[in-house]
């Protein structure tokens, strides 16, 4: 009988290991597209790669580059940080830029140091008013 339930207890480990393996931390969602007219005349050797540039705790934007080179697979940022380089880079084209505050993607970062804050605002995702 104890044999019997080793092997049952040993069974729902290897169940609960594989589901941990095959669980999502997060979810990825390309907020950020090159236009449909580029991505259509891509030359021979060019790509769509995917840079996911901020972790924002279950949620990871992502935007979308051309690259040149075979082995980008684009860029990931570490669990619970951001690209402040592609940030930066977004931040230029960013609808709230003129405003005082920040918007989502800069939240907690240098970008959004820099600037004067106010309630956030939210770019990428819809406005949070």
């Amino acid at each position: 009988m104890i044999r019997n339930i080793e092997n049952r207890l040993r069974k729902l480990e290897l169940k609960m290991e594989l589901r941990e393996r095959q669980s999502c931390r997060a979810l990825g969602w390309v907020t950020e597209h090159l236009p449909p007219e580029r991505i259509q005349n891509l030359a021979t050797n060019e790509r769509v790669v995917v840079d996911w540039f901020r972790d924002c705790g279950g949620f990871v934007p992502g935007r979308q580059r051309i690259s040149t080179d075979p082995a980008d697979q684009g860029r990931h940022c570490e669990e619970g940080g951001y690209l402040l380089d592609v940030i930066q880079e977004l931040h230029q084209t960013c609808s709230y830029r003129e405003r005082k505050g920040s918007c989502r993607n800069c939240e907690g970062t240098p970008v959004a140091e820099d600037a004067p804050q106010e309630p956030l605002r939210d770019s990428c995702f819809g406005s949070i008013d």
